[in-house]
Order: C-alpha cells, then structure tokens, then sequence
C-alpha cells in the first residue's frame, strides 16, 4: 500500500487519505504559485473551514484539560466556544487567509454621480454675462432662453459672418434669460450644462454636456412706412435647452473642443 506522510503530524497514512486519521487535519496539495488566488469547490472550501474549526477546539480543549489539572479557579467547561466565536468573525469578514492578487484598470471611470457631486459647488449667479460685444448696439433682435434642466448652463451666441461669439451668457436652472440688442445677421447657438462652475477651464467639472441647435437664428430688421406712422417689424427667438412637447427645435451634441473655439 502506497503512504505519505502527513504535513502536519509527520505520520504515514494512505496516499489516497485526505483527510489524517491520526491529527484529523484536512490534507490539500497545491501546485503552481502560492500567491495566486486558488479557486476552491463549495465543497472542499467547507472541507477547509471545518478543518480549521476542529484545529481550534482541538487546541483549546488541550490547554483547558492542562489548566483544571492544574485546579484553576475558572470555571473552563464552556472555554472551547471562544474559539468557535473567533473563527466565525474571520469567515465573516472575509479573511481566510487565502492570497489573492488585485489588478488596477488602468482605464477606470471617475465617479460622476450625484453622490460625487459637493455639497457646496460654484455657480454664476443667474444672467451672468461672461463675454459679450454687444455693448453698443441698438439693434432690436432678442433670444429669449429658457433653461428647462436640473443643471446650470453657459450659452453662446455665435455670428456666422465673423465665427466668433457676440454673447456668451451663465443661466442657472430651471431659469431664464434674454438675450437683447441682437444685430441683422445669422446667428448658431451653443451651449453646454453641467454642474460646479470652473471659471478658469471655462466649463463644468460635474456632467459637462455640450450641444448646438441645429438650425440657424436669422435676424432682420423692417421698416414699414404708412401715411400715418412708420413700423418697425424685428426678428424675436425663444428656445428651450430641455426637450418640450410640440418643440420644433432640435439640437446635435458636439464636442468640447468644438464648443470653446468660438
């Protein structure tokens, strides 16, 4: 009959045993590299604990045996169960004392959920205007924009003749703004929300999001002369950042570059 010896005890015992009849410890071979984590069946993973479990009530058993030979003073007919008691909170925080090795994902996503988001964040008071050149106009155009969403925005009026910003202007939510004094011209509108207001990056640091509206804003300016008076007929907008029933208006996404070229 084939035997080994026992890891534990040093006895021989069958080759097939796995388990050592003389100490009662769990026998488990393993192979390849000890620090990486070993994947057990229930079975065996139960096999293991309970092996653990009679190792500790085995030990203390002996040293309570010793200790009312030697007449202590303690009562030690219940000393077993603390070992019990000890071995239960280990398997239950988790602690086994298997290796296991973490890896980092090198391409892990920043948290950008409510919960991330500070309890005191920075944000421009409604109506804010960051850049404007409309300072000396007379012009009568208006663009009224109303900001339907949970989160702050920045919209930017740009001339399509000069493909630069006229007016760039922070609306809070759930807030309005108009913009006025807007010349003849044809006009695109971006704009991007988000929450925390960075001034010096110029965007939102919680839930940036950056779009256009797709269609153009052309304003003109009429004058309609009568025998009796002289009428003046402007070009008015008004726009809703967030989606609204029977709205015509439509918007594309573009990116952040896109969205600070102007």
């Amino acid at each position: 009959m084939m035997s080994k010896i026992c890891p534990f005890c040093k006895k021989h015992i069958n080759e097939s045993a796995s388990t050592c009849p003389r100490c009662k410890r769990v026998l488990i071979e393993r192979t390849g590299n000890p620090l990486l984590t070993q994947n057990l069946s229930d079975k065996n993973h139960n096999r293991v604990l309970f092996g653990k479990l009679k190792a500790f009530v085995d030990k203390f058993k002996n040293i309570a045996t010793k200790l009312r030979l030697e007449k202590s003073s303690f009562n030690l007919n219940y000393l077993w169960i603390i070992p019990i008691i000890i071995l239960m909170i280990v398997i239950g925080t988790g602690h086994t004392g298997n290796f296991v090795t973490t890896e980092t994902q090198p391409n892990a996503s920043i948290d950008t959920t409510e919960s991330s988001l500070p309890t005191s964040y920075n944000r421009l008071a409604n109506g804010t205007v960051i850049s404007s050149l409309l300072g000396s106009s007379s012009s009568l155009g208006t663009l009224e924009i109303d900001n339907g969403t949970d989160n702050d925005a920045v919209a930017k009026l740009l001339s399509t003749k000069s493909g630069k910003s006229v007016f760039t202007v922070f609306i809070q939510a759930n807030s309005q703004f108009t913009i006025t004094r807007i010349p003849d011209g044809v006009y695109e509108l971006y704009f991007q929300t988000g929450k925390d207001w960075d001034e010096t990056k110029g965007k939102f640091l919680y839930y940036p999001s950056f779009s256009k509206f797709t269609d153009n804003f052309q304003y003109t300016t009429n004058k309609e002369e009568t025998y009796y008076e002289v009428n003046t007929h402007y070009s008015t907008y008004q726009v809703t950042l967030n989606p609204v029933v029977g709205g015509t208006a439509k918007t594309d996404t573009v990116t952040e570059n896109e969205f600070e070229q102007y």
